[in-house]
């Protein structure tokens, strides 16, 4: 009897044994996911902060003179990543030789494509929004900085919002703008202009009214740039 009870014991120590080690591992997990949870969420929070780029030759959405022989409109999506690349490898190169020299010869204006999905609608509505404070092309950079990705969170409410603070913009207007969604119908008219015009794709310019089917890298920008100048 008594080599059975004690049998009974170590089985039921065992077993308690077992439980304490599975109720642990279990706090562990629960407190490792609680982990990762805030890293990905801290992660999520975390952006890009662009400098400032001056630009006394911008005018809201356009740079360059209105009256300039050469005019090339951009239907871009904010979201769009081959957007973000021809923004920083040819339009920035279309400022340098073009708009900060004062040649006068390109009038280049940005339109909303915001075509991707809800994110691309209010990222667009924020750069509008920013722009009533004269930082449009301060906050598209910042845009263009920070994506991650269609409608995955990158431009949220609450990250449109920081971009705006971290470039010192009046938070409190640029808020009151963004939640009453002022430039919804603006953004919603602006795509629809470019669907009429038979945008499908993302950047899509026209140069003097004229679509082109592709985006030109800039040597062929350029190109054309110089023979209409020289053609007005």
């Amino acid at each position: 009897m008594a080599s059975s009870q004690a049998r009974r014991e170590k089985i039921r120590a065992r077993r308690e044994a077992r439980a304490r080690r599975q109720m642990l591992y279990v706090i562990i997990a629960v407190a490792v996911v609680g982990v990762l949870a805030l890293v990905a969420f801290s992660l999520q929070q975390q952006t890009k902060v662009v400098t400032p780029q001056p630009r006394p030759y911008a005018q809201g959405k356009t740079m360059g003179p209105p009256d300039a022989p050469v005019v090339i409109e951009e239907y871009a999506d904010f979201q769009c990543p081959f957007c973000a690349r021809y923004a920083t490898e040819v339009i920035r190169q279309l400022e340098e030789t073009y708009l900060k020299t004062g040649t006068g010869k390109v009038h280049y204006i940005f339109r909303h494509m915001a075509f991707l999905g809800p994110e691309s609608q209010d990222a667009a509505e924020a750069a509008e929004c920013a722009n009533e404070q004269g930082r449009f092309w301060d906050y598209a950079d910042t845009l263009f900085a920070n994506q991650r990705g269609e409608n995955q969170g990158g431009f949220s409410l609450s990250r449109l919002k920081k971009f705006a603070a971290d470039l010192g913009l009046d938070t409190a207007a640029f808020n009151t703008c963004l939640d009453s969604r002022r430039y919804k119908q603006v953004v919603e008219q602006e795509t629809q202009q470019g669907q009429a015009r038979g945008v499908d794709r993302t950047p899509t310019l026209f140069i003097n009214n004229r679509k082109l089917e592709s985006p030109p890298d800039f040597a062929q920008l350029r190109q054309l740039i110089e023979q209409l100048a020289a053609n007005p």
